[in-house]
């Protein structure tokens, strides 16, 4: 009984092994078939690369293509929309200053027409000596010969 006992535990004992052997196994078996094929791209890549190196076009593109907006479009969103968002965090300050200047403005108008009316009485007085003048001048010219006759 003893002997059926280790044979069942022998035999037991050589299948998990064998099971751990194989799944061992097939793991390295996976981690060289995906480094192989790791391998054929990137020789492939550097091939493709090599031979693409003497088109002009591509020589062309490869010179262009840093500077398009296009290939940087992650860069340009996120800066704008800290632009969006720093502006809105200040529009009600940009608003009540708004306000401000507007009600500075408005007040500044309403005392410039006050201020400007007094000019124009001067200059419509102007005006009228500078018409007066030469009105004067015949006038005195004309009793002068009233008074000859």
């Amino acid at each position: 009984m003893e002997e059926v006992r280790e044979d069942k535990i022998g035999s037991v004992l050589s299948w998990l092994q064998a099971g751990a052997r194989g799944k061992s196994s097939r793991m390295q078996f996976k981690k060289l078939q995906d480094q192989k094929l790791a391998l054929y791209c990137c020789q492939r890549a550097i091939r493709a690369m090599m031979m693409a190196k003497t088109w002009k076009w591509l020589q062309i593109w490869l010179a262009i293509k840093p500077n398009l907006k296009c290939t940087q479009f992650g860069k340009y969103k996120k800066e704008y929309e800290d632009k969006i968002a720093l502006a809105e965090a200040n529009i009600d300050k940009a608003i009540a200053e708004c306000n401000a200047v507007v009600s500075v403005h408005e007040r500044l108008q309403g005392e410039s027409k006050s201020l400007l009316l007094p000019f124009h009485l001067v200059d419509r007085q102007f005006k009228i000596s500078l018409i007066k003048l030469p009105l004067e001048g015949q006038k005195m010219i004309f009793r002068s010969k009233w008074n000859e006759n």
